[in-house]
């Protein structure tokens, strides 16, 4: 019975490890990216086409390039014929207005884009 409880209880430990991460292996973060005032606008993560809100997990001090897609138009009203909204680019809510931009994940980033 001793041997018994013994392997379950390895097996245990090493199914949480590896569900887990190791606690001394690298670190991940995530990466969110939001647009104000509407959502679903089109961003560029590392070159792939991606929708906001944008959330993933990167390992500690991996860059990730990420490109607002301006302007953009939509239908946004029922009233009118075709596109009648337009987005464009204006900052990151640091003020930062570069476009594309070089972020480096050492940490949970949250980056909404005005």
């Amino acid at each position: 019975m001793k041997r018994k409880l013994l392997f379950f209880a390895s097996v245990a430990a090493l199914l949480m490890l590896l569900l887990t991460g190791c606690p001394n292996g690298p670190k991940s973060f995530t990466l969110t990216i939001t647009t104000s005032p509407d959502t679903a606008l089109q961003i560029t993560i590392d070159l792939v086409n991606q929708q906001t809100p944008f959330s993933q997990k990167y390992v500690e001090g991996t860059n990730v390039n990420v490109q607002v897609t301006s302007p953009q138009e939509r239908d946004g009203s029922a009233f009118v014929v075709g596109n009648d909204t337009k987005y464009t680019f204006q900052q990151w809510n640091d003020s930062n207005n570069s476009n594309p931009r070089n972020f480096t994940v050492n940490g949970n980033l949250i980056c909404p884009q005005k």
